[in-house]
């Protein structure tokens, strides 16, 4: 796998010494929080980034169950109830990836069928899906394909206290979307241009 740096704090991810765009800084201008009220927002992200981090320390045999409190705990119960009915076992978590295409990004879940398939999960812990799940799973999948040569399928997993919600992404559009996004963020790059989020909440509806 490709020697990629990443720094928590600023999100920050260096591959020979170039900084990278992420994923996620890609699909932003798709993405609108701002009709959530901020201490909510806040919140939810604490919430969703501890939840995270109990389901990798969980894949790598590392959690210690008896530090999980509510909500965390109520979130990872279906995580739990999840892994005990589905066809997929986990088997890497939080995996750094590197496109040639000039982009990095993070996998949540790897996780293998007793057929052979190989799988790219995200979890979310929203109470909706958002629609960008699909692009951004794309984008982590060419990048495994490119590291791996192996074709993964997509999948997204949403954890709620009352249960969960497993789906599939096939949508052959989804990739080919990620990648016009790359393209006007590289070009925003080079111009000297900043790239904002035009999609509101009255856009929506």
């Amino acid at each position: 796998m490709t020697d990629i740096l990443f720094n928590e704090e600023t999100h920050t991810y260096t591959v020979g010494g170039i900084d990278r765009p992420s994923v996620t800084q890609i699909i932003a201008p798709l993405v609108d929080f701002s009709f959530v009220n901020p201490e909510l927002l806040a919140y939810k992200r604490d919430v969703g980034v501890a939840v995270h981090k109990a389901i990798e320390l969980d894949i790598r045999g590392e959690l210690d169950h008896a530090s999980l409190a509510p909500p965390v705990s109520d979130f990872f119960a279906q995580w739990t109830r999840w892994k005990n009915l589905s066809e997929w076992a986990p088997t890497e978590a939080e995996v750094r990836l590197y496109s040639r295409l000039g982009y990095c990004g993070t996998a949540d879940i790897i996780a293998i069928d007793g057929f052979g398939g190989t799988a790219i999960i995200d979890i979310k812990c929203t109470t909706s899906l958002p629609p960008t799940v699909g692009i951004q799973t794309a984008a982590y999948a060419q990048a495994y394909f490119e590291e791996t040569k192996i074709r993964p399928r997509r999948f997204s997993l949403r954890l709620q206290p009352d249960g969960f919600w497993f789906e599939e992404h096939s949508d052959t559009n989804d990739f080919p979307v990620f990648l016009a996004l790359l393209k006007v963020k590289q070009w925003a790059e080079k111009h000297g241009k900043e790239i904002k989020s035009y999609i509101t909440n009255e856009v929506k509806q």
